[in-house]
């Protein structure tokens, strides 16, 4: 899922990208709410991207720095029984292991954490 403001073009680039890379990618748009970083909260995000994950995924992706997705991951994983990736969250697990530090104290920002 990408952040509404990504067209379809961006989304499919994207979408190359993961493929180029080996991975199979399921489902693949920008997301249908509201086009503006706080308009988009963790409840609405939830309910518009749960129903819209193939049975056949075996994790979530959530592109885009500027989606505040951080607030959905949990109750995303709950829901789907998935691993939830967002780019910013990723950004701050791979920061923080670059700098030695460990990620597993690291509460509300999914399962990705619990890898050290």
């Amino acid at each position: 899922m990408d952040p509404p403001w990504f067209d379809d073009t961006l989304s499919d680039l994207g979408r190359g990208y993961y493929e180029d890379c080996g991975f199979e990618v399921a489902y693949a748009a920008p997301c249908g709410l509201p086009s503006g970083q706080t308009l988009i909260g963790p409840a609405a995000l939830h309910d518009w991207v749960a129903p819209r994950v193939p049975d056949a995924a075996e994790a979530l992706v959530i592109g885009g720095n500027g989606f505040r997705a951080v607030g959905a991951i949990g109750a995303l994983e709950a829901t789907l029984g998935l691993p939830v990736l967002s780019a910013n969250q990723v950004l701050l697990w791979a920061a923080l292991r670059a700098a030695g530090a460990e990620t597993g104290g690291v509460a509300g920002y999914g399962r990705l954490f619990a890898h050290p």
